[in-house]
């Protein structure tokens, strides 16, 4: 599908060189500063919450920040949430499409996997309702956000307005040497997943989004080798999280410089994220060296400190990755 002509002069600026974490989104006319009416897909988007409602949030808010309006179709699920994060200090530029399926579509979240027969579902119909909003609308540009995963296709083309898909990424693959720290559970989980990385990113669902794409944005170069070469050309790689170093989170009255570590300082780790097995946190310790441990398997110096996250709600399925 060609793009709409009266959006041909625009460019997006994501090229070459080491761009800023939200580059993506600068896509202005030569010679002039122009504000664009952006719609974000962002099946996760919350503001309390860390990994893809994360990505989903901070994308939505850095763009609107930079006078661009934004329009974020999400789930009618994260309302609430949203709602009460606005109240204080709302965006008049950044508005929210609330969306999901029946509750009889809803009851694939019984069953094995059937959040992503959900997930595609919902993207299908989030699609024609952006298609009916843009009647109105006229949006300039549509960027896919979450979930932030290559093998799962967007159908946002359909407006027939440039597409950015992406940040994405999942298209790292565990190294042989290192799947047996992963355990046997850890190894039944990264079989099919690396499968999947060759047979999704190739289907027809993938390939059309794709070839629909005016910009493919990858977190990383293995993601990026994932994608099928005829489209690679379109791509770039780009962090995902939405926030720049010197980002709205992050500003000289948060941030202090570390004093230099004493020569003989214990080593402190810390790890944020879900005790999962493909996580790789056991290999963190075997990592450092053999003189963490002593005799009876018990750190002889230092500490690990980790944060875990609660269990999602079963209408908010965890993120693959």
């Amino acid at each position: 599908m060609p793009l709409a002509s009266s959006h041909t002069s625009r460019r997006n600026v994501l090229t070459g060189g080491n761009p800023t974490p939200l580059q993506s989104i600068t896509i202005e006319p030569p010679g002039k500063k122009a504000p664009m009416k952006v719609l974000l897909s962002a099946y996760y988007c919350l503001p309390s919450e860390g990994s893809e409602s994360a990505i989903g949030w901070n994308w939505a808010r850095e763009i609107a920040a930079r006078g661009h309006q934004v329009f974020v179709i999400t789930r009618a699920i994260n309302r609430n949430a949203i709602e009460m994060a606005r109240a204080p200090d709302s965006t008049p530029n950044l508005q929210f499409l609330f969306h999901d399926l029946s509750p009889t579509i809803q009851a694939f979240f019984k069953f094995p996997f059937g959040s992503y027969v959900y997930y595609l579902l919902w993207q299908s119909a989030a699609a024609n309702l952006a298609v009916q909003v843009h009647a109105k609308e006229r949006f300039d540009m549509v960027q896919h956000i979450t979930l932030a995963n290559f093998r799962f296709p967007t159908y946002m083309w359909k407006l027939g307005v440039p597409l950015i898909f992406g940040p994405v990424g999942g298209g790292e693959d565990t190294p042989k040497k290192l799947r047996r720290g992963l355990g046997l559970r850890g190894r039944l989980w990264d079989l099919p997943r690396r499968l999947s990385n060759s047979l999704l990113a190739g289907g027809l669902l993938m390939k059309a989004t794709y070839a629909h794409s005016t910009q493919i944005v990858v977190t990383t170069s293995e993601t990026l080798r994932e994608i099928p070469f005829r489209y690679r050309s379109k791509g770039r790689i780009q962090q995902a999280i939405g926030i720049g170093l010197n980002g709205s989170n992050s500003s000289a009255d948060h941030t202090s410089v570390l004093p230099p570590a004493p020569r003989h300082a214990k080593l402190n780790l810390l790890f944020a994220g879900r005790l999962k097995p493909w996580k790789g946190l056991p290999l963190g310790p075997e990592s450092a060296g053999r003189p963490w441990f002593t005799d009876s398997g018990c750190p002889s110096h230092g500490r690990w400190l980790w944060f875990r996250s609660i269990a999602p709600k079963a209408s908010q399925p965890a993120p693959g990755s």
